[in-house]
């Protein structure tokens, strides 16, 4: 397969939350050396992405249209933002920046999922993270999300786009650790 029929593979790294619990912007916390933003990206690239935008504030490659919208609102923005600069038949991993403990291998046997299936996906039980298969196919789907005054949930968006939920790898069960408070946040080997 030569580079041009490789599929165009990028990742949303949701950073827009409150981080109310937190009490800090989480994308900043250092873990492992880095941030965990850096380390997000990390994973992902090492997953096979080709490109990778953050999604949030002010210092993000994508801004949110709305602030605090939830996921659901923030990912139907970005893919509303970048519709026009990336290939049609793109598809994309979503994850929050608050996952550092997601494993590459979860990523890619995802990926590879929703490529041989030919559809979006997600593992059972876990709405982060997920893979959109050519989401730009269901913009008008998505539009109608970013026209709700408030923002859905990420079940309700992976059932609008007719996502499957797929078997995770057993050992994946600590990947799905989400770091949302500082007591959280200690819990980690860092």
């Amino acid at each position: 397969m030569n580079h041009s029929d490789k599929p165009a593979i990028y990742a949303l790294i949701l950073c827009g939350g409150e981080s109310r619990r937190m009490g800090s912007d989480k994308a900043s916390l250092v873990y492992k050396g880095h941030s965990l933003l850096h380390h997000a990206k990390s994973i992902v690239v090492n997953a096979g992405v080709t490109e990778v935008f953050s999604v949030g504030g002010a210092s993000h490659d994508i801004q949110d249209t709305k602030a605090f919208q939830g996921p659901a609102f923030a990912t139907a923005s970005a893919l509303s933002t970048l519709r026009t600069s990336v290939p049609t038949l793109s598809s994309f991993i979503v994850l929050p920046v608050d996952m550092p403990l997601l494993a590459e291998h979860m990523l890619r046997d995802l990926l590879n999922n929703a490529l041989t299936r030919k559809t979006s996906c997600y593992y059972e039980d876990q709405p982060f993270p997920f893979v959109l298969y050519h989401p730009f196919k269901h913009m008008p789907v998505l539009e109608n999300l970013l026209s709700i005054s408030k923002g859905p949930s990420i079940r309700r968006l992976l059932s609008l786009l007719n996502a499957e939920q797929i078997e995770p790898p057993v050992e994946g069960e600590t990947s799905f650790f989400n770091v949302n408070s500082p007591t959280e946040w200690k819990q980690l080997k860092r």
